[in-house]
């Protein structure tokens, strides 16, 4: 294995850990280890950063199919994080709308301010995956190089 294969996998290694860890921590503050998993906890955050979302957009965010998007809503939903709003679209007054509720905005900054502490240990490492993750940018090439 090549010098940056075995960093490759080394990387691999430790955001499954960071993963982990976040996990547990967000366990701990929302009390209920369904809320925080990821995709929940991707909902949840950029309903609260972008706003109201439409569930095919959420689909196609979150690469879900639109049943396994019902499903992760109705679970929200009963947990009063989130609303589905009906009728609030003058182009379509049959489009649904998925809005985070005050409880799901309380969860979200809870979460976040457990997770505060740890962002100066964090700060390379997140600055690093964010310019990976950029839009339109394929992060394979740079595994393999």
């Amino acid at each position: 294995m090549s010098s940056q294969g075995r960093e490759a996998e080394e990387l691999l290694l430790r955001i499954g850990e960071f993963g982990s860890f976040i996990s547990k921590k967000l366990a701990d503050v929302a009390g209920d280890t369904l809320v925080v998993q990821n995709t929940s906890v991707m909902l949840l955050c950029r309903l609260d950063l972008d706003g109201p979302l439409r569930p095919n957009q959420i689909a196609e965010l979150e690469s879900m199919s639109t049943g396994g998007v019902s499903k992760l809503i109705d679970r929200l939903e009963n947990d009063g994080l989130v609303e589905r709003r009906r009728g609030v679209l003058a182009v379509d007054r049959r489009a649904v709308l998925v809005v985070i509720t005050r409880e799901g905005r309380e969860l979200v900054r809870r979460m976040s301010d457990e997770l505060a502490e740890y962002l100066s240990e964090t700060e390379v490492m997140v600055k690093e995956l964010n310019r990976l993750l950029e839009p339109g940018r394929d992060a394979t090439p740079a595994l393999d190089e």
